[in-house]
């Protein structure tokens, strides 16, 4: 079966792009600042998309009934394909009930990390470069599986001491290698004092990744709509 990515985009990014661009997950809403609701919630969502619910102001006094509420009847006017629940920070008992009050509440599927995920679809971060989609999405075979996308590279620095695992700040070059698994290039270099590894993945590789992702279950993926055009002119089945 095959699923969509959607392309994730802010408010301004939003107001400043060209007709409807369908298919987009809307990043904008959050805990409001000023009262105990939802803040930032865009006037109107483009076809076929997402909404984006974030923690960047932390949850701290709101209501639940209230969030729940708003939601709701945005929900109903709006009907994007689903909520997404993009919560960064910290477990806490407050958030996974306001999770389960969502899931009860409204007319669109809730998609949560895998901290809040009680029985409902799952939002996994993204697949490290040296660990294969199967690894990552086998504990949740049976699940409603949403995706995150991003090109993050890694470097694994390895010595006599031990292994140091960093970010790569910019995308490899050239790489000679290919790993089948893990669908992610890699140069390796040696040194006196050990090997550095340089593993990154090209948007080619992430059409094989996700094809390979949608035999294991999942149902949607979202990433920056800077970064995804290739990806999203595939279909994924």
């Amino acid at each position: 079966m095959a699923f969509p990515i959607y392309l994730a985009m802010t408010g301004a990014e939003l107001s400043a792009a060209s007709g409807n661009p369908y298919g987009c997950g809307v990043m904008a809403c959050c805990f409001s600042s000023r009262n105990s609701g939802i803040g930032h919630l865009p006037e109107a969502l483009p076809d076929d998309s997402v909404l984006l619910l974030n923690d960047r102001i932390p949850y701290d006094g709101h209501e639940i009934f209230l969030i729940g509420s708003q939601l709701a009847q945005y929900c109903e006017r709006e009907n994007p394909k689903a909520v997404l629940l993009d919560f960064q920070r910290p477990y806490t008992p407050c958030l996974q009930e306001l999770t389960t009050h969502l899931r009860t509440c409204l007319s669109v599927p809730v998609v949560s990390p895998p901290s809040y995920c009680d029985n409902g679809a799952v939002f996994l971060p993204p697949v490290p470069t040296n660990k294969s989609p199967e690894k990552i999405l086998a504990p949740w075979k049976g699940r409603e599986i949403w995706l995150e996308l991003a090109f993050l590279g890694q470097q694994f620095s390895v010595t006599e001491t031990g292994c140091s695992i960093t970010s790569l700040s910019s995308p490899l070059k050239n790489a000679p290698f290919y790993d089948h698994k893990a669908f992610c290039h890699y140069h390796i270099e040696e040194s006196e004092d050990g090997v550095l590894f340089r593993l990154h993945r090209t948007q080619e590789d992430y059409i094989l990744f996700l094809q390979e992702a949608a035999k294991m279950g999942v149902c949607g993926a979202i990433g920056l709509f800077q970064e995804y055009s290739l990806c999203r002119a595939h279909t994924f089945k």
